[in-house]
């Protein structure tokens, strides 16, 4: 008698998350804004990343759209003012002179510069450290509810790098 085997391969195909928000100029300024506040060290990766973007991109659909929208104006404010510290729009200028800038931005006496620095510095921190490849630089070990659901599990799945992500 004859047995037949058969190996069936299945390919795994990653699912894509499309940027919904952060796409172009708003993607480039907002990584290279992130790669200031978080820059790469021989132990963790850079703040400016794909996943990072997506996190935060995401979360923007949680948020207030009156507040969307502020943070969004923000980035561009961030990019043309850049103009006045490197001769460029900010994500073209030195490191030298994306730091000037946003230094300034952090200390300045207008508050609403004040705001909007610390508004950017909130979802980047937040989109870069629930990311899990980030999680073994700080030792952390993971959240302590590791069976609670999530409401979207779109999140997780970007929280843990399983989706593509395109603009």
């Amino acid at each position: 008698m004859h047995h037949l085997h058969f190996t069936l391969t299945i390919s795994k195909l990653r699912k894509t998350y499309s940027l919904k928000y952060l796409k172009k100029n708003k993607l480039l300024t907002f990584s290279a804004v992130a790669d200031r506040i978080l820059p790469a060290d021989a132990n963790s990766p850079e703040g400016g990343s794909m996943q990072t973007a997506a996190v935060v991109d995401w979360y923007m659909m949680k948020v207030p759209e009156d507040i969307r929208k502020k943070i969004l104006l923000f980035i561009d404010v961030i990019q043309f003012t850049g103009l006045f510290f490197g001769g460029k729009t900010f994500s073209n200028n030195s490191i030298q002179a994306q730091e000037r800038q946003l230094k300034w931005m952090e200390n300045n006496k207008v508050r609403l510069l004040r705001m909007g620095f610390f508004g950017i510095k909130t979802f980047v921190e937040m989109g870069y450290y629930t990311r899990e490849d980030v999680w073994k630089s700080i030792n952390y070990d993971g959240p302590i509810l590791t069976d609670r659901a999530y409401s979207d599990n779109t999140i997780r799945e970007l929280c843990r790098n399983i989706l593509e992500i395109s603009e």
